[in-house]
């Protein structure tokens, strides 16, 4: 390879780091789009909740405001005054309907003029006092209806709730009304909320709600317009549910008295009464529902103090299982709520609990980038496997043409220079065998090391086995002994063989050829490294184990090293610690594959001192013939 390792690991870490970059980015903006689409989701359903919960208020308050809205002008006094007869010359007194009272949500009703005249049908004055009492009221009641009146009078100013009301006065005749069936009353109850203001708002309001989705959402704006006016129209259809309770309730509060003659009180200042639709509105933190009544010129303020606290946890009792733990909030006039959280009854908006995004399990963003973050894990293990698996291949391949070019380089250099030198007579006859011995030492040694490489290659381009045949164990070891004897001689070593009476019997399937070139290289390999100081010998021994017959090869040399038995079954893998020796490495690389092809193994196996190792043949099953 032209680049140093060093240099590779950098630009292999260096684009890792870019992908995990990359990846990382990808990551975030998935997960905040992810976590994006989870909140929208979720806010989505919070507000189909909140509508629902909406409805559900709206209904339960329409008849208390449909009801109170509708109350003839009349009822606001604590006697009311009727005329008797065709003639109405005469006049009978009888208590007001709201001298007790209509509602547990109602505190009080009450009547003011613009001269800060305060009067309530609960509060009779000593006059009216025993009628009262008469008709079913108590001193109690009346002393908490005059302390509230009073309480009233002292915090609210009637100049400031005639500013607060609406001036849109709607005329009535209510002489007529009674008798004229076919009436369609106007609108009776204020509408609250501009409607064009809280559109404009809820835009803005979904925008800010919509801001981490919009880089994502090619077309935001339509869908807020549509969201925002189907939330409108909803809010609508509230109020309209409302109006037309209180239509209908102020139909039948006249209806009532047309059998009766003259149904609607006459009130001292006389002429024609006009009233203003009735409004809620909140005067500090009481809730407070009231209109304006013009009786000829004299103008005045009637309406009623809502208990605020008891239909607030009313309300709230209404929709827990739609929104635990959600709190109404009074709405002032210069406020601009949501309009999917107002009530369209009362000046009042919904505050839900906080938005919780609930997960069942993994989304599919979130299980795909787990996917994908595999996937780099997985190829950065594959290229780093394979880079290491190069570069390693590109080492032992470097280290073997070395080894080969020295290894070839020195019996070379012997052949020229005694060839040369038996050419020219330059040897004296007597050393000229010493000479040819050396030159078929070094011919031995160079043939041996063309068979180890060219039987290596073989084995790496073909996986093709070789052809087995069945010998008698005691008959195949003698006819390779001479061999291997011979390579011990020559570094002054001599083989024991050791064979086991168990094995004489017995039969192996292997190919003579193979078994050959796995000892020799046994044997070559311990005269390499396994060279003993004291006893020049080493021991080969034949015994049975199990289905296996094995052929066991001793050294009594300096044994191996243990970081060298990790790596001396691999190729080109060489025993530096006891010194250069020649070869290239691939003697016991060549015997394990060797072995494996005559589907046996080979293993080493430490020995004290030395070394052992161990081919393990499978013995030949019973003969066709027998």
């Amino acid at each position: 390879m032209g680049k140093r390792p060093w240099q590779i690991w950098l630009v292999f870490g260096v684009s890792l780091l870019l992908a995990i970059a990359a990846m990382t980015w990808l990551t975030g903006q998935v997960m905040r789009l992810d976590e994006a689409e989870a909140t929208a989701q979720a806010r989505m359903e919070q507000d189909e909740r909140i509508g629902a919960a909406l409805w559900r208020m709206d209904g339960a308050l329409s008849q208390l405001l449909a009801t109170e809205a509708g109350r003839p002008v009349g009822a606001y006094r604590p006697v009311l005054v009727a005329a008797k007869g065709k003639a109405a010359t005469e006049t009978s007194q009888s208590v007001s309907p709201l001298l007790l009272q209509s509602s547990e949500f109602v505190l009080l009703h009450f009547e003011v003029d613009a001269n800060d005249c305060w009067a309530s049908p609960q509060c009779p004055d000593e006059q009216q006092l025993s009628l009262a009492l008469s008709n079913g009221a108590s001193v109690g009641s009346v002393s908490r209806s005059r302390e509230r009146l009073m309480e009233l009078s002292d915090s609210v100013r009637p100049d400031v709730l005639l500013e607060r009301i609406p001036d849109n006065l709607v005329v009535q005749d209510f002489a007529n009304v009674a008798t004229n069936f076919a009436f369609t009353p106007p609108q009776v109850i204020v509408n609250t909320v501009n409607l064009g203001v809280l559109q404009e708002q809820l835009q803005v309001q979904q925008t800010d709600q919509q801001e981490q989705m919009e880089q994502y959402d090619q077309e935001p704006t339509p869908r807020r317009q549509a969201r925002a006016q189907q939330q409108a129209n909803d809010f609508n259809q509230r109020f309209n549910s409302l109006q037309t309770a209180a239509q209908q309730a102020l139909l039948n509060q006249h209806a009532y008295g047309a059998n009766e003659p003259n149904p609607d009180m006459l009130l001292e200042s006389g002429g024609p009464v006009s009233l203003t639709q009735t409004q809620p509105i909140w005067m500090e933190e009481r809730l407070l529902l009231v209109r304006q009544v013009n009786v000829g010129a004299h103008a005045f303020v009637q309406g009623c103090w809502l208990d605020w606290p008891a239909i607030k946890r009313s309300l709230l009792k209404q929709v827990d299982d739609l929104l635990p733990n959600a709190d109404l909030r009074p709405v002032a006039s210069s406020d601009s709520p949501p309009i999917n959280r107002m009530l369209a009854s009362l000046p009042v908006e919904v505050l839900p609990p906080p938005l919780e995004v609930f997960r069942n399990g993994m989304s599919p963003m979130q299980a795909a980038l787990l996917v994908a973050w595999g996937c780099l894990a997985a190829v950065t293990i594959a290229v780093a496997g394979l880079l290491h698996g190069v570069m390693r291949l590109s080492e032992r391949r470097a280290s073997f043409v070395s080894a080969v070019t020295h290894e070839l380089r020195t019996p070379l250099t012997t052949f020229r220079m005694y060839s040369e030198m038996l050419v020219e007579g330059m040897v004296a006859p007597e050393k000229q065998d010493d000479y040819l011995r050396t030159l078929r030492s070094e011919a031995d040694r160079l043939s041996h090391l063309v068979d180890n490489v060219l039987h290596y290659a073989k084995l790496e381009k073909s996986k093709a086995g070789w052809e087995l045949s069945r010998c008698h164990v005691v008959n195949l070891l003698p006819a390779i002994s001479e061999r291997l004897e011979s390579r011990a001689e020559q570094c002054g070593l001599r083989i024991e063989w050791v064979e086991a009476e168990e094995v004489a019997d017995l039969e192996v399937e292997t190919n003579p050829g193979a078994l050959e070139q796995i000892l020799f290289n046994l044997v070559d390999n311990a005269c390499k490294y396994g060279r003993p100081h004291a006893a020049p010998r080493m021991e080969l021994e034949v015994s049975s184990r199990g289905a296996w017959v094995a052929i066991s090869l001793r050294d009594f040399g300096p044994g191996v090293a243990p970081d060298v038995r990790r790596r001396m079954f691999q190729p080109f893998s060489r025993n530096e610690e006891v010194g250069p020796a020649p070869g290239v490495g691939l003697g016991l690389a060549l015997c394990r594959r060797l072995a494996r092809q005559l589907k046996g193994k080979l293993d080493y196996e430490p020995a004290s001192p030395g070394a052992r190792f161990t081919l393990l043949l499978p013995k030949a099953g019973p003969s066709k013939n027998s």
